[in-house]
């Protein structure tokens, strides 16, 4: 009877490591064939704009003071913006391109501000300057959702907070010189209303520079 006991728990005993491994196999199974899509970048779900910090692809540095921003930046200058447009960029390359041949990955959407320089304080800005910057802005959404479908980017992006200048409006601007662009130091600090006090204290330290 002891025997046939110790067999009879044996049995039992091999049959319920049995159906673990198989229900481990299933759930591995199942973890594999179904990849957790929203953190995909080419998924879809986020709909047709996500916040420009997903993609981490610029680490900005945030200044403090009006002489952080100063020394931080190649060119000062006060303009007024004529034009705002928008177009697709390989960030390996620097340059325009809209082919859906290309790495989706490698391309994003840019806002382009035209600006007509009214006074210079650090740097040379030949005038009209071009501001590039990555990133869409929170209108105009149709055009730059087509312009990102017809280069085969699956969506538009969105920067995130920065300020959206107006066409007709003049700012104090803060940037850096990458020909035929102007580039912004960071996404909050590269404009600034003119008669606002963070223009001034910036106005002020450019002078110590002379």
């Amino acid at each position: 009877m002891r025997s046939i006991a110790k067999y009879l728990c044996f049995v039992l005993s091999l049959l319920i490591v049995l159906t673990v491994m198989i229900g481990c196999q299933k759930s591995l199974s199942e973890q594999t064939n179904h990849p957790i899509e929203s953190l995909s970048p080419d998924t879809t779900d986020y709909g047709p704009l996500i916040d420009l910090s997903y993609y981490q692809i610029i680490e900005w540095n945030n200044y403090r003071t009006a002489n952080e921003i100063v020394n931080a930046a190649t060119n000062i200058f006060e303009g007024k913006v004529i034009d705002i447009s928008f177009d697709v960029f390989n960030i390996k390359t620097g340059q325009i391109d809209h082919s859906p041949e290309s790495g989706k990955a490698d391309r994003l959407l840019y806002t382009l501000y035209t600006i007509e320089v009214q006074k210079e304080y650090k740097g040379s800005s030949i005038s009209p300057i071009t501001i590039k910057m990555v990133g869409g802005i929170d209108s105009r959404i149709e055009e730059q959702e087509e312009l990102c479908r017809e280069a085969g980017i699956l969506r538009t992006i969105i920067h995130g907070g920065t300020k959206e200048l107006t066409i007709g409006e003049s700012y104090l601007f803060c940037t850096h010189r990458y020909p035929p662009y102007d580039a912004i130091i960071n996404m909050e600090q590269f404009s600034f209303p003119l008669d606002s006090a963070d223009a001034d204290a910036i106005r002020q330290a450019c002078a110590k520079l002379k």
